[in-house]
């Protein structure tokens, strides 16, 4: 992640290569922080420069006592890298010395679309046999926003394999009006589209934003990954051994101002609790099923399995879905589906599968929800047409936004044939 001390600093290291990423951050937007001095401080930063950089109450941390050689689960350790590192000269980055396990490549971002630097990074990376995996800073603030960048990140994946997770970068400081349940839940939203990609899915934050902005129950209960940043110091270089986040977090971002061989410029440093590629579990097998939301009220689509997840959105009933997965919490059976291009979870009671896809027609036109076809369906449909404008939106047969004499028409060819 790019961060404002790092340029700071990288104003030290390189003056050439300042002034050509000073210009890039003035047109991301981003807002000047003055210089800080801290020592022995743990400060969460964020991408969003216009938070205040020891926001919330990471300042201090207990450092743990040290740990047997033989009792300490395995670590890796990595960097994350954007076109804000410049050109790396990947045969220097391979070095044995410099102790890199993964790098982690910004994609892209909301804003300006893909790094200018991604292609390239990726083969550079690629070519080194050294672990990849990819992010993309999302500044959506809606639902339609959210889903676009899942998908636009999608595009920048394509064709690429990773064996690292992919995360969305969760910390523009305009998606705090969104609220912690409608923010979690959009952000769930974008992850399951990425995953029911195929992808190693998580979420990269800060440690306040994840503790207080984002609901960590329902993260950690959707079973994606996480990647955390909060820093012990912003001007010296520590032994991430000495601390232990992984209550928190996969991987924990340690600092943002690492120095290694072949990178002419700082760079975020990190160190993974979780050892990836993970082992292959048997996978699920997927449903390729439709399904007809049953009439009624509205569908809550959640955007986990369980009803203690907050709602996407609501949904018509009458409404024709895609089911991907099935699976029973507690008694009670959800199924995964996918609609208007989002995927959620909503309870199997609610929905009335469909054996084929000529049965969408058949219900579709089955007015009085009856499960057959007769000659009340016209009756019912009529008396929608005359009167009864709430009801007589669901009867809407043909789809014109309108119930008239051709959705009364359709109804009766379709009982006729």
């Amino acid at each position: 992640m790019r961060k404002i001390l790092r340029k700071m600093i990288s104003f030290v290291v390189s003056f050439s290569f300042l002034s050509t990423t000073f210009f890039s951050s003035v047109c991301a937007q981003e807002i000047q922080m003055p210089e800080v001095t801290v020592e022995n401080e743990v400060v969460d930063v964020t991408e969003d420069k216009s938070e205040d950089i020891t926001a919330g109450d990471d300042t201090t941390v207990e450092e743990i006592p040290e740990i047997p050689e033989e009792e300490t689960p395995p670590k890796e350790y990595g960097i994350d890298i954007s076109v804000y590192q410049g050109d790396i000269n990947w045969s220097e980055l391979a070095l044995e010395e410099n102790n890199i396990d993964f790098v982690i490549m910004r994609a892209g971002t909301s804003w300006y679309g893909i790094d200018k630097n991604f292609e390239k990074n990726y083969a550079g990376v690629k070519s080194t046999g050294i672990k990849k995996g990819a992010y993309l800073y999302c500044s959506a603030v809606t639902l339609e926003g959210f889903k676009k960048a899942a998908y636009d990140f999608l595009g920048y994946l394509d064709g690429k394999e990773f064996e690292m997770p992919v995360y969305i970068d969760i910390e523009y400081s305009e998606q705090l009006a969104l609220g912690k349940e409608k923010l979690t839940a959009y952000t769930l939203a974008a992850m399951n589209i990425i995953s029911d990609a195929g992808y190693k899915t998580g979420v990269y934050t800060g440690k306040y934003w994840y503790l207080n902005h984002l609901d960590r129950a329902m993260i950690e209960k959707s079973g994606y990954e996480v990647w955390m940043a909060v820093y012990p110091s912003l001007t010296l270089q520590i032994d991430p051994l000495k601390y232990d986040y992984s209550e928190y977090c996969d991987i924990w971002q340690y600092s943002s101002i690492g120095t290694k061989k072949g990178i002419p410029a700082v760079v975020d440093l990190n160190i993974a609790y979780t050892i990836y590629p993970e082992p292959i579990e048997d996978k699920k097998e997927l449903l390729d099923e439709i399904a007809l939301l049953k009439s009624g009220n509205k569908l809550n689509f959640r955007c986990g399995a369980g009803s203690d997840f907050a709602n996407i959105m609501e949904i018509d009933s009458r409404t024709v879905v895609e089911v991907k997965e099935q699976k029973e919490i507690n008694g009670v059976v959800w199924n995964r589906i996918k609609y208007n291009g989002l995927i959620g979870w909503c309870k199997s009671e609610d929905i009335v599968k469909l054996d084929k896809e000529s049965d969408i027609t058949v219900i579709r036109h089955d007015v009085d929800d009856d499960g057959v076809l007769t000659v009340n369906d016209i009756k019912k449909l009529g008396t929608y047409v005359l009167c009864d404008e709430e009801n007589g939106v669901k009867a809407d047969i043909n789809g014109d936004g309108q119930v008239n004499v051709f959705d009364y028409q359709r109804v009766k060819k379709q009982i006729i044939n």
